[in-house]
């Protein structure tokens, strides 16, 4: 955290619990450049809101129009897993383009003519999280969060979201978990031949060929 921040040039942060204050507290003294810091938890975003009301429209909107495609628009640090994480730069250009050619190679996804909506549980820290929320705000998907991925299920029974993103290990958790319980069942059988069924069909739709039999 203390690399992460001093290396970055941080001059504020938003923490969230009194945990991630308490953590924050004990490096606090070795980053002199942290001029304000919010904790969520008790109520700061709001304060936050309240400070900016006399705020001019016409200000904002000048402070909107300073930014340009070669501006940072954030920094995502690496884990550190083999040494001091690394922060990597991307600009607003970065996002733009992305999302505007992902709308178009995505196009029968999230340009969804009944409403396209997505559920969010990846952590915006993640780069692709954040590339789905800014894909979403380019192209009008209606987003939904989910921060606790024990709450998935019923928050995707009760949001129904058109279609999910998310990284590899999600659906192999999905996977897994599944798998697990089709075996304890006595299941596992069917289990794996639909699973092989549904490659099948996924490999023969993406080579253009014919769909085998039996598996519509």
């Amino acid at each position: 955290m203390r690399w992460n921040l001093s290396d970055s040039g941080s001059i504020a942060v938003i923490l969230e619990t009194a945990d991630h204050f308490a953590r924050f507290d004990e490096v606090h003294a070795d980053l002199p450049a942290i001029r304000n810091v919010w904790q969520i938890d008790l109520g700061d975003l709001d304060k936050l809101a309240a400070g900016g009301a006399d705020v001019p429209d016409e200000e904002i909107e000048r402070r909107r129009n300073l930014a340009v495609g070669s501006d940072i628009a954030t920094l995502i640090y690496t884990s550190g897993s083999t040494g001091k994480p690394k922060g990597c730069v991307l600009t607003h250009a970065n996002f733009v383009e992305l999302c505007r050619n992902s709308a178009v190679a995505l196009d029968e996804v999230v340009l969804d003519p009944n409403g396209a909506s997505t559920l969010l549980f990846i952590t915006t820290a993640h780069v692709f999280a954040r590339f789905i929320s800014v894909l979403c705000v380019h192209a009008g998907v209606r987003v939904g969060h989910q921060p606790d991925t024990k709450q998935l299920l019923p928050s995707l029974g009760s949001f129904k979201p058109t279609f999910l993103l998310a990284v590899p290990r999600v659906f192999e958790k999905v996977y897994n978990v599944s798998e697990q319980k089709a075996e304890a069942g006595g299941k596992g059988k069917i289990f794996h031949a639909a699973a092989e069924t549904a490659v099948a069909y996924s490999t023969a739709l993406e080579a253009g060929g014919k769909i085998p039999s039996g598996s519509a």
